[in-house]
């Protein structure tokens, strides 16, 4: 149920939804702080700047992708120097090869990495 509520207040764009939103920050649902940080972007109060920016360091890929994707919508210049840092410290992660789709006859190759 917090899953669909953090999701419904992102939908629904209340600034004020913003400090009911932040102790979910801490949720040990995982798919619950994803829902959150895309929620704060779409509430586009810039106060909640700070509380996105420090998922740009986390451990998890997806937590650092959806904070930064929250910043671009938050819009706000106070996040340059937090997404800068994050260009220069995440590293870029690798591939082996061919990514492949499969299609009804064969494997394909739809980018090479």
């Amino acid at each position: 149920m917090r899953r669909e509520a953090v999701f419904a207040l992102g939908q629904i764009g209340a600034k004020r939804a913003g400090p009911l939103l932040l102790p979910r920050l801490a949720d040990r649902d995982g798919e619950v702080v994803l829902l959150v940080l895309e929620a704060l972007g779409k509430l586009g109060d810039k106060a909640n700047t700070r509380h996105v920016a420090r998922y740009l360091g986390a451990a998890n890929a997806t937590e650092r992708a959806t904070a930064a994707v929250a910043l671009w919508r938050l819009a706000d210049s106070t996040a340059l120097d937090p997404l800068l840092g994050a260009i220069t410290t995440t590293p870029i992660p690798r591939c082996a090869g061919a990514c492949s789709m499969r299609s009804r006859r064969s494997w394909r190759p739809i980018a090479w990495c």
